[in-house]
């Protein structure tokens, strides 16, 4: 494992042995169980994590010791976040791309929903736009690369997949993955105090709805 300052308060670690992400999830938790001095706020990607932290408060010898142990023994890292349940209507007015998705891939609609709806996906990471978050866990055989032309409108709440990862688009915007369906869910606030309404690290499942069930949603 190595590390790296990326300012005066930020500092950037990635493992040589380039473990996936719950490497890096697991030592997030790790180092929030533990109080590292100063820690302000953690920011992961699916091969990184960068540790935010008050110059002013923090203390590099524990630092360095907390890295030790967690390299000894990084299954004292804790549990993972309460999964969360989202909602998704997959009726062909909220999923303009199935058609060509289920040709593209030689599957019926229904094996498509199945298949989205079975998987158990893990929240790696924000990014795109605020609120955009992605996750693993997608099926192999729902695996497809990203449109060759954007679309340039897909509505909020839009749910879509590609290569191996799905999202949720938090408002309209253009985008270059297929949509399958549409939640009613709402996930980014930024007027709130905690604007994003799943973590990094949170396991997630999707349960289909139907039309008139999207529209009388009530979170």
């Amino acid at each position: 494992m190595r590390y790296h300052y990326l300012s005066d308060h930020a500092i950037e670690v990635q493992d040589e042995g380039h473990r996936d992400f719950g490497f890096y999830l697991a030592l997030g938790n790790f180092l929030k169980m533990n109080h590292l001095s100063g820690l302000e706020d953690l920011s992961y990607t699916k091969t990184s994590l960068a540790v935010l932290f008050d110059p002013f408060r923090f203390d590099e010898a524990q630092w360095k010791s907390l890295l030790d142990i967690f390299e000894y023994d990084g299954s004292i890292a804790g549990s993972m976040l309460p999964e969360a349940i989202i909602p998704v209507c997959y009726e062909a007015e909220f999923a303009p791309d199935m058609k060509v998705l289920t040709h593209q891939l030689g599957l019926d609609r229904q094996a498509v929903i199945d298949a989205h709806q079975a998987a158990l996906y893990t929240v790696v990471m924000y990014g795109f736009v605020p609120g955009f978050f992605y996750m693993d866990g997608l099926p192999g055989i729902l695996e497809i690369p990203r449109k060759s032309s954007p679309s340039l409108s897909i509505p909020e709440g839009s749910v879509a997949i590609a290569g191996l990862q799905c999202g949720i688009y938090p408002r309209e915007v253009p985008g270059g993955w297929y949509v399958i369906g549409r939640t009613p869910r709402s996930f980014f606030d930024p007027g709130a105090s905690s604007p994003f309404q799943v973590e990094v690290g949170q396991r997630v499942r999707f349960t289909a709805i139907t039309s008139h069930e999207f529209y009388h949603y009530h979170d």
